[in-house]
């Protein structure tokens, strides 16, 4: 996926789901601020970009490793995807199961692919 594609700043919707795309998130996606992007089942891994971070994302049964803990803070900006069935398997620290962001979306990243998962600390 090109780093090129959070140029397209009248973008609304995005989907480019099931299409087995293998590739790491580009950082410039977050660059779409009013855009909805649906990602689903592709092959899409690495880190999920902190810039991406938005409840308008889905990016479910892919091979995404990590969503970075500072979303997870309540006065953090941006909203957490919906990240299920990928392979998240971060220590989650105590401090973020207190938070409200953690209490109504923690969800979004509950079912992961077999063998993978987060564990509280």
């Amino acid at each position: 996926m090109p780093e090129s594609i959070g140029d397209l700043q009248n973008l609304r919707y995005l989907e480019i789901s099931g299409t087995r795309i293998d590739s790491e998130l580009p950082n410039s996606l977050g660059r779409l601020k009013d855009c909805t992007i649906n990602l689903d089942s592709n092959k899409l891994s690495g880190s999920f970009p902190i810039e991406l971070a938005s409840e308008r994302v889905s990016c479910r049964n892919n091979n995404i490793e990590d969503l970075p803990i500072e979303t997870w803070r309540d006065e953090d900006p941006h909203g957490i995807p919906h990240l299920e069935g990928n392979r998240i398997s971060t220590k989650i620290p105590k401090w973020v199961t207190e938070q409200k962001k953690w209490k109504e979306n923690k969800h979004k990243i509950e079912s992961q692919q077999e063998g993978y998962g987060y564990e509280l600390e």
